[in-house]
């Protein structure tokens, strides 16, 4: 009797295979799908689809809003794989998806069989070519932070007294009374502020 969960596993790499034996042909239509999707709006493409671009009017699957044909849940991840594909190849010229079809020491990617997961693969691939940029892009955001909390320290505000100094040093004393008071005010309200905030 046949195994039917071994059958479906077997057929899962068989596809793997498929898709990564058929790359340039994928490319060729997926440089189709692509520019069309992002030139057109969503009832022009449907329509390039139903006139057009008939291989790919499976993706329609169900009925929407007044009888219009749209896409399922699957068929928009679908979609999303393709669009992944299209935006490495053709908009970022990085090769990723190529990459990924030749490269024999990825394991990985081996459990991709439909391109639902190509989006969520291309990700994982490029981290795994890539893993100084995450790193990077971890240790850009932990500075980010560390600068963030780091506020005036005490020792560097000036006191009441050398703000005096000061005055009296740049000859401010003409001045009228109440904006030097405002000032003092001002700056003993940023130094209080400060204070609170390292004290937290």
């Amino acid at each position: 009797m046949l195994n039917i969960i071994e059958t479906i596993e077997k057929n899962s790499l068989k596809n793997n295979s498929l898709i990564k034996s058929k790359a340039t042909e994928i490319l060729e239509s997926v440089e189709k799908y692509g520019s069309n999707k992002t030139e057109r709006s969503s009832d022009e493409f449907r329509n390039w689809v139903a006139t057009e671009g008939k291989e790919f009017k499976f993706l329609f699957d169900e009925k929407g809003k007044k009888g219009k044909l749209v896409m399922s849940q699957h068929s928009k991840n679908i979609s999303n794989g393709l669009m992944a594909i299209y935006k490495t190849e053709f908009v970022e010229s990085d090769g990723l998806f190529s990459l990924w079809s030749t490269d024999e020491n990825y394991k990985k990617g081996n459990n991709v069989s439909s391109f639902s997961k190509m989006s969520a693969n291309l990700t994982a691939y490029k981290k795994y070519l890539f893993p100084s940029d995450e790193k990077k892009d971890n240790t850009k955001k932990e500075k980010s932070t560390t600068e963030e909390k780091e506020t005036v320290k005490l020792d560097e505000l000036p006191t009441n007294e050398q703000i005096q100094v000061l005055f009296e040093k740049y000859d401010l004393d003409i001045l009228a009374n109440d904006i030097r008071d405002i000032l003092e005010k001002v700056i003993k309200s940023k130094f209080d502020n400060n204070k609170k905030v390292v004290n937290q």
